[in-house]
């Protein structure tokens, strides 16, 4: 009876961990998410600011998001990073709208991901 009590307990335990951490990700990407559609254009004074604070925010939570996905999904937000920061420092407008575009798609899909549906299951 024992051993049914523990795994029960162990059982538990690891569901409210999935199902803490699933809640803990989204708001992550949501609060990333609002930082990239919040980046402003090319013209802004403050435009490399809000880039920093972007890349700031994902670093803060990049090792959490390692333990849950791919290291290539996690080194696709970190290259459309690299290419924002970059496209800001050399204000060059085209660069930087299709890094932002990029980045706000791969954020979107790394936050569909965690999502119940079908296609997220099998």
């Amino acid at each position: 009876m024992r051993a049914l009590i523990i795994s029960a307990v162990l059982f538990a335990v690891v569901v409210i961990f999935v199902f803490s951490s699933s809640a803990w990700l989204s708001g992550f990407f949501s609060r990333l998410l609002y930082e990239a559609e919040g980046l402003a254009d090319i013209d802004s004074p403050d435009v490399s600011v809000l880039a920093d604070k972007t890349a700031d925010e994902w670093k803060k939570g990049k090792f959490a998001v390692l333990l849950f996905f791919d290291k290539e999904e996690t080194d696709n937000i970190d290259a459309s990073l690299d290419k924002l920061i970059n496209a800001a420092k050399n204000k060059d407008e085209k660069e930087y709208t299709a890094a932002k575009i990029q980045l706000r798609y791969e954020i979107k899909r790394m936050k569909d991901m965690l999502d119940i549906r079908f296609e997220n299951i099998f």
